[in-house]
């Protein structure tokens, strides 16, 4: 397992807040967010089209580093995981109070939150939305964000429902003779989660029914990202060990191909699943396009400012690879002009932090 949490027991909540040098118009009709957060304890919003930063949060030097990101479906709050600890931020309010902050109790959680990942009512069972007291305003919650689901170092992937101004275990699957769990997503469509360990197990898991099979073993083995895309009888599964080992899985076969030489750190399938992005230690990152069971190599991305790329986004339209890395990394590249040789462009960075840049999200309007 490549360990990016360098974490310890988290203090009382006192982040900073700062908007006043940015835009802060909730209005602005922007179709995407991007957000960043590192070891530098800030986590940053920005316009991706113009580089411009929309939100700045900067969490107390004694608090976790951030461990990962994401956005809910309809871009308005952010999931922020740590050690012990689950944020969320309305990152369309103007009010510095408009969070929440949950920190788990022993019973609830130990150790580092790994993953985080949104999901709607249906997929969840989920029948009804809440609002949620944060500071002294209250934040709304949408029917198509309101559980969410986490996995960590204690082995136990958990459903969360927000009930009673307050988030609460709705069900859990532990999974402790598999491994810490590195990576998860929501994306299957014959799983509520397939989550990806340190023990070479990728698992599907049901958590309505609190159930898990094992989809894959590879002993020695460590997978540190994974990612689904497609319908329940066309769908492709792809995962990154840390060996920088590839497997892809389509149509009842795995397929294996070494893409890195180095540690395997993200992976990421466009939204139509027809581009494939690794990163890794080796300071690249490596495009490929699908063709059933084919990967062509489409592109890779080398830039005298990467190291060790720790994640990666794809805009929807597939012109656009958002990068973060060592350093305080955080780029933009573009293959918009030249898909057909393989050619990425480099467009712009996003200047801010000033540590290595472990987490991305990124949120796009579907029209």
């Amino acid at each position: 397992m490549v360990n990016r949490s360098y974490a310890h027991q988290d203090k009382p909540d006192h982040t900073a807040y700062h908007h006043d040098q940015y835009d802060t118009d909730p209005t602005r009709t922007e179709r995407s967010l991007l957000a960043s957060a590192g070891l530098d304890n800030k986590i940053y919003v920005w316009f991706p089209a113009t580089g411009d930063k929309y939100r700045e949060y900067e969490l107390d030097p004694t608090s976790s580093q951030v461990n990962a990101l994401r956005f809910s479906s309809d871009g308005r709050m952010l999931a922020v995981t740590g050690y012990e600890t689950l944020r969320f931020y309305d990152v369309h309010s103007n009010n510095p109070l408009s969070k929440i902050r949950h920190v788990f109790d022993p019973a609830e959680c130990v150790r580092n939150i790994t993953c985080v990942s949104f999901m709607s009512a249906a997929e969840s069972d989920t029948t009804e939305s809440d609002n949620i007291l944060a500071g002294d305003e209250v934040v709304s919650c949408s029917t198509e964000s309101d559980s969410v689901i986490t996995a960590g170092e204690d082995s136990v992937c958990r459903l969360w429902h927000f009930k009673n101004k307050n988030l609460k275990i709705a069900s859990e699957v532990k999974c402790e003779e598999y491994g810490v769990i590195n990576c998860l997503t929501t994306k299957h469509p014959r799983f509520t989660v397939v989550a990806g360990t340190n023990q070479g197990y990728i698992l599907g898991l049901n958590l309505k029914e609190q159930k898990k099979t094992v989809l894959l073993s590879r002993k020695g083995l460590s997978f540190q990202s994974l990612d689904c895309q497609g319908s329940r009888d066309n769908y492709i599964l792809v995962a990154l060990t840390t060996t920088g080992m590839l497997l892809y899985f389509r149509d009842k076969d795995w397929i294996e191909r070494k893409v890195h030489d180095g540690f395997g750190l993200c992976v990421q399938l466009s939204h139509d699943g027809l581009l494939l992005a690794t990163g890794g230690a080796d300071k690249t990152v490596r495009l490929f396009t699908i063709d059933g069971l084919s990967l062509r190599e489409a592109g890779v991305i080398r830039h005298k400012h990467l190291k060790w790329v720790w994640n990666l986004q794809i805009s929807h339209d597939k012109e656009h690879i958002f990068i973060s890395a060592s350093e305080g990394v955080v780029q933009m590249w573009s293959r918009k002009d030249n898909i057909s040789d393989g050619t990425v462009k480099f467009c712009r960075a996003y200047s801010g932090h000033e540590k290595s840049v472990v987490s991305l999200a990124y949120f796009e309007r579907n029209s």
